[in-house]
C-alpha cells in the first residue's frame, strides 16, 4: 500500500495543472455517478443547510477542487507552483512581531492541507497544529511528512492541553480545526441543528487570554487560491458563548461559498 500511495504522488507530482484539471473532474462524475461513497451523507447535510441550492453541482465541484488540491500540494511540496494571495494579514504580522502567541481558526475548506501550511511559511508563522492524522499510516506518514516539510509542529487533538498552553505561552500560533463532528463536547447550534462541539478550544483561550483569529481559504483558478484572515474574533471568557461564536465563523464562511467546505461527514450525527 505504501509503494501504491507513493508511486500516486510521485506522478501528481509531475502532472501538469490543466491536465490535472480535467481528471479531477472527472473522479468528481465518477463519485457523483458510479461509486458514490459518502454521497448520501453529503447530500443529505448540504440540502438541510441550504435547501434552496441544488446539490449537485456543489458536491461535484467540492470533489474536483478537493482532488485538485492535492494534486497542486504534491507539485507545490516538489517545486513552488501555487500562488497564493492572503487577505487581511497585518494584525498577523504584528502578533508574530510582538513575540505573543496566538490561536487560529482553521477549517476544512478547499485545499486546507495544502493551504494551511502555505499561509505559515509565506507569513513565518511559528504555528503549532492540533491535527488528526489518516487513520491509513501510509497516508498519515506522508501528511506528517510534507507538514514539517512546511516548517509546522503537530499535537495530537487528545492529551496536548498543557503543551497548547505551552506553546501559546511561548509565541506560538496555536490553529484548529473545530468544524468536523465530534462524539462529545457540548452541543452547539451549527446551520439550525445542534452538534457536538468540543469545549476544550474555549478552555485554552480563557486560560491563555490569547487572542482568536479566523482563517479562511478558497480557490480563484487552477493553481491560484485566496487566504483570508478575519478577527480577532470576540471573545468573552464564558465557555458555551465562545464555542458558538467560533462555530458562527465556520457557518458564515461556509454560507459564502457553500462548494468549499467538506460535506463528506455527518457535523450532525448522534445528537
Amino acid at each position: 500500500m505504501t509503494m501504491v500511495l507513493y508511486m500516486f504522488v510521485w506522478v501528481f507530482a509531475r502532472t501538469p495543472f490543466r491536465l490535472g484539471w480535467w481528471f479531477s473532474w472527472g473522479l468528481a462524475w465518477l463519485w457523483w455517478t458510479v461509486v458514490p461513497i459518502r454521497k448520501s451523507v453529503a447530500i443529505s447535510g448540504f440540502h438541510q443547510s441550504f435547501p434552496e441550492l441544488p446539490p449537485g453541482p456543489n458536491l461535484r465541484r467540492m470533489t474536483a477542487e478537493l482532488v485538485m488540491g492535492y494534486l497542486e500540494l504534491f507539485r507545490e511540496s516538489r517545486k513552488p507552483c501555487v500562488d497564493l494571495t492572503i487577505e487581511n494579514c497585518e494584525p498577523i504580522r504584528r502578533q508574530v512581531e510582538s513575540g505573543a502567541g496566538a490561536i487560529l481558526i482553521g477549517g476544512h475548506f478547499g485545499s486546507w492541507d495544502l493551504l494551511g501550511p502555505m499561509v505559515c511559511r509565506q507569513l513565518s508563522l511559528p504555528a503549532t497544529v492540533v491535527v488528526k492524522t489518516p487513520s491509513m499510516k501510509a497516508a498519515a506518514d506522508l501528511v506528517e511528512r510534507i507538514r514539517l516539510a512546511f516548517g509546522m509542529e503537530l499535537l495530537p487533538p487528545r492529551g496536548s492541553f498543557d503543551a497548547i498552553l505551552d506553546a501559546l505561552g511561548n509565541g506560538r500560533f496555536v490553529t484548529f480545526l473545530l468544524d468536523q463532528r465530534y462524539k462529545r463536547g457540548i452541543p452547539i447550534e451549527f446551520f439550525g441543528r445542534p452538534a457536538w462541539t468540543t469545549p476544550a478550544v474555549a478552555v485554552a483561550i480563557e486560560r491563555s487570554g490569547a487572542p482568536v483569529y479566523g482563517l479562511c481559504y478558497w480557490r480563484t483558478g487552477i493553481g491560484r487560491h485566496t487566504a483570508r484572515f478575519s478577527g480577532p474574533l470576540p471573545m468573552i471568557g464564558d465557555i458555551e458563548r465562545d464555542t458558538r461564536t467560533i462555530q458562527e465563523f465556520y457557518e458564515t464562511s461556509i454560507r459564502e461559498r457553500p462548494h468549499n467546505w467538506l460535506w463528506l461527514h455527518d457535523r450532525w450525527k448522534k445528537l
